[in-house]
């Protein structure tokens, strides 16, 4: 239970947590957080939430210095997690809570993953007055259990705990689905060069409703019988360290991902046609120049281009002379979320 704090003086904590791209995708679900599929995903280092926990009269929610409503978008979903984790903790304690990424809203990259990963975290540990990672797996909510309580907000989120690559495993039920680390982050020097619109995009079919759709996809059941070999190829290149093979695999299940969406009802797309030309670009780069760089995409306007860590600024210079209307942000694989704490007011490093 959290420490009784009325006579403590005003203390902020602060979660730094990555967002994630994934390899394999997860898309469609079974049951409410319960993937249909396994997963397995790369974190990222730059890309990350950053987001402080307050003690507060009431709950009061700041995206990016902007205060949120129970009536926005990104209101609604912040302050449904916020109670869910005030009732797992059971405490009544409102917070204030001031959030930003270092990359762009709406811009491909998966904000709800690092966003509900530091929320959780930040508002867990101002509830338990834990510091750090370590005082607050003493308090009860050792990075097992953060994940599972993240994945409540978003799905994705509980694959930014771990670092390096990360397993998603869905599990014979939604009880025993777990994540889990295949590769930390200072084995393979990987990098992620994420390539989106200089403009936000608004999504017209949410991610949630996405994977609503996914079902009614005919390609949906095939995908699923494929899963085991699938993923059984995964981790073999992943073990091997063979770039060659994991790239193929990782740009056939982006290839793949794009004809479930396009074959659901409705159909839907993320993809602008100059980010569909950049798909091609990045093939001919590598069979024309002998460039390693393979591409995957998520449920957003972005293309992320996987390859060494060696060949990333390259792969950006390419990119930047051809195509003139994209924001480009050069990421690498990242390790876990990070916590600490401080007197209220002082600005955030």
């Amino acid at each position: 239970m959290p420490k009784n704090s009325s006579q403590q003086p005003k203390i902020q904590y602060v979660a730094n947590a990555p967002s994630n791209i994934a390899f394999l995708k997860y898309w469609g679900k079974d049951g409410k957080q319960w993937a249909s599929n396994d997963s397995i995903s790369m974190t990222l280092s730059k890309c990350e939430t950053i987001t402080q926990a307050t003690d507060s009269s009431d709950d009061r929610v700041y995206l990016h210095g902007e205060y949120l409503n129970t009536d926005s978008k990104h209101g609604r979903k912040i302050y449904r997690h916020l109670q869910f984790l005030r009732t797992i903790v059971g405490v009544e304690q409102a917070l204030e809570i001031h959030s930003h990424n270092t990359f762009p809203l709406a811009c491909g990259i998966a904000s709800s993953a690092s966003g509900m990963a530091a929320l959780t975290i930040a508002a867990l540990a101002c509830w338990t007055r834990s510091s750090n990672l370590t005082e607050l797996a003493a308090a009860g909510y050792p990075l097992a259990k953060l994940a599972a309580l993240a994945r409540q907000g978003s799905g994705s989120a509980c694959r930014s705990f771990w670092g390096g690559i990360v397993q998603w495993e869905r599990g014979d039920s939604p009880a025993t689905q777990r994540t889990y680390q295949l590769m930390p982050a200072n084995d393979w020097q990987l990098a992620d060069v994420i390539v989106c619109a200089q403009s936000p995009v608004s999504k017209d079919i949410s991610s949630s409703a996405g994977h609503a759709l996914a079902q009614t996809s005919p390609l949906f059941t095939v995908r699923r019988q494929g899963m085991p070999e699938k993923i059984k190829h995964f981790r073999q290149a992943l073990q091997q360290h063979d770039f060659v093979q994991l790239g193929m695999l990782i740009e056939a299940e982006a290839l793949e991902f794009i004809q479930v969406m396009a074959t659901s009802t409705p159909p839907l797309s993320y993809l602008t046609q100059d980010l569909y030309d950049l798909l091609a670009f990045v093939r001919a780069c590598r069979q024309r120049d002998n460039l390693p760089a393979y591409f995957t995409v998520d449920a957003g306007a972005a293309v992320h281009i996987i390859c060494v860590a060696d060949v990333a600024e390259q792969i950006r210079q390419k990119i930047q002379r051809n195509f003139h209307n994209f924001m480009i942000i050069v990421d690498k694989i990242g390790a876990v979320p990070r916590l600490h704490s401080r007197p209220a007011g002082q600005d955030s490093n």
